[in-house]
């Protein structure tokens, strides 16, 4: 048989298109190397005719239905076991809270739903959730909203869902941010380690990373297990004359899937088997299908070979034994991904070496925010005396925190030196202190501006109450103003012995 090459983008029309082609040249089998978008369209035009389609790289779960595609072969395993591996990561470093943000495609939502669950059983906090659209230019990728509602959530944890190169365009735009200094933790996906060169800045004479990777922890499908690892990667390096570290996982991946076709169709021969080629015209034989593609899938699902990444085989559903993931974390000095420990489903993580964090940092990020230092906060307040006092009628339109005094000012200058934060004051946006409307849901004034997170801290005197508990959280009081009833005392009557006695 020849073989049949096709560069598809991922326009549905496109798409399909390339699929027809490929089934009029006859082929038996389509060896899929793209994301799982892509993938699911090839599979449910391919499988339909009877060819069956083998998947390097689609992960998506939702891709395991065997009415719609019954002859889908995949090399690499479902994100529901990445999904474990990741949950794995948060568990070991005691990540309690943490933020996501995905592509908006079926890779992106789909690969941490198995995260959303984990969160609701073991009573984790997803503080914030985050999609983006990937536009076809990825370098006019633009997630300065997304990132910014990332950085008011306050997460210092973040798991990022999406391909190599918008995960780059990602990751630069969030340094603007300060959300990959010290103190911050990234955790990315196999769509970004698996394909790590499309991280490299392009726009410059020598393609570098940038400093904004560093510490990145990651999942990366274990792909130097196999028998052929070696040899393959010597073979490869030299034709190619590439480094061997610049080898990308997702690479070998493909090898074995050409691999496993090859040790198939050996097998299918050998059993003295035939192939009748159907060269499948979609429009002039709409009912044409490819006979013996089901039972040469059977013989793909039989397949149990060494490969370059491990010993490759598959379930009765065509899904990938085995699965195992290594723990990997890009350090600047390595200049790539390494290898700091693995996860399998019987093992869970083991780490095996120190991690580095975002902005170098070895010290473990804590979930939340353990310290003010050189914050600058964001305050609101509105004059109420002697707790907020306004210095002169000339203040009233500015928000200069010279123009205001009081117990709450002199509290936060103090709180400033002892914890070394800055800070500016607001007045409520409405103009108003504020509450809860009659209809039990809407907020206004200073309490608004809080829920809205314009501000960060309400700094002023406010009672506190069953209702606004329910929305906001408060300080310890620094002042007890209770109510307090005082009545007159009975007076004492004294029998006449008793005042003899007295007397």
């Amino acid at each position: 048989k020849q073989w049949y090459q096709r560069r598809v983008r991922d326009r549905p029309l496109v798409i399909s298109k390339r699929v027809f082609e490929l089934l009029q040249q006859g082929v038996s089998a389509i060896i899929c190397h793209c994301p799982s978008t892509i993938t699911e369209q090839v599979a449910n035009l391919a499988n339909e005719k009877g060819v069956p389609v083998i998947a390097v790289t689609a992960t998506d779960p939702l891709l395991q239905n065997r009415e719609r595609r019954p002859y889908l072969l995949r090399i690499s395993p479902s994100d529901q076991q990445q999904s474990a591996a990741l949950s794995d990561i948060l568990d070991h470093f005691n990540w309690l809270h943490f933020s996501i943000i995905t592509s908006y495609d079926s890779y992106g939502i789909h690969g941490i739903s198995g995260i959303q669950k984990a969160a609701s059983s073991k009573r984790w906090k997803i503080n914030n959730i985050q999609h983006f659209a990937v536009p076809e230019d990825v370098a006019t990728l633009n997630v300065t909203k997304e990132l910014e509602m990332i950085y008011k959530s306050e997460s210092r944890i973040i798991i990022l869902n999406c391909g190599a190169a918008a995960a780059g365009q990602v990751l630069r735009q969030a340094e603007t941010f300060g959300l990959t200094d010290a103190g911050y933790a990234w955790i990315v996906t196999d769509g970004v380690t698996g394909n790590f060169n499309d991280l490299m800045l392009q726009n410059i004479r020598h393609k570098l990373f940038g400093a904004y990777l560093e510490g990145l922890l990651g999942t990366m499908p274990a792909t130097k297990d196999g028998l052929l690892y070696s040899w393959f990667m010597d073979d490869f390096s030299t034709h190619l004359e590439i480094k061997r570290r610049e080898i990308e996982p997702f690479t070998r991946l493909a090898f074995d899937a050409v691999y496993v076709f090859a040790t198939a169709l050996h097998n299918y021969f050998s059993d003295e088997n035939t192939i009748t080629e159907r060269n499948i015209n979609i429009w002039d034989y709409p009912g044409q299908t490819f006979e013996d593609g089901p039972r040469l899938y059977e013989y793909f699902k039989r397949v149990k070979v060494n490969g370059t990444s491990k010993m490759l085989s598959f379930d009765d559903q065509g899904e990938i034994k085995n699965a195992k993931y290594d723990i990997v974390n890009f350090v600047s000095g390595d200049g790539y991904f390494r290898e700091v420990g693995y996860w399998t489903p019987e093992s869970g993580v083991q780490i095996e070496d120190y991690v580095v964090f975002s902005g170098g940092s070895r010290t473990v990020p804590a979930y939340q925010i353990d310290t003010l230092e050189r914050r600058h906060l964001i305050l609101g307040i509105d004059v109420d005396p002697p707790f907020i006092i306004m210095e002169d009628s000339t203040c009233d339109d500015t928000v200069s925190n010279a123009c205001y005094s009081g117990y709450c000012i002199s509290l936060v200058e103090e709180l400033s030196h002892m914890l070394g934060f800055t800070y500016e004051f607001v007045r409520p946006s409405d103009g108003i202190w504020g509450g809860l409307d009659p209809d039990g849901v809407t907020w206004t004034g200073i309490f608004k501006d809080l829920l809205d997170r314009r501000i960060d801290i309400a700094t002023v005197h406010m009672s506190i109450n069953s209702i606004r508990e329910k929305s906001i959280d408060f300080s310890v009081p620094f002042m007890q103003a209770g109510l307090t009833v005082v009545v007159k005392g009975e007076e004492e009557t004294l029998s006449a012995e008793e005042e003899e006695t007295q007397s």
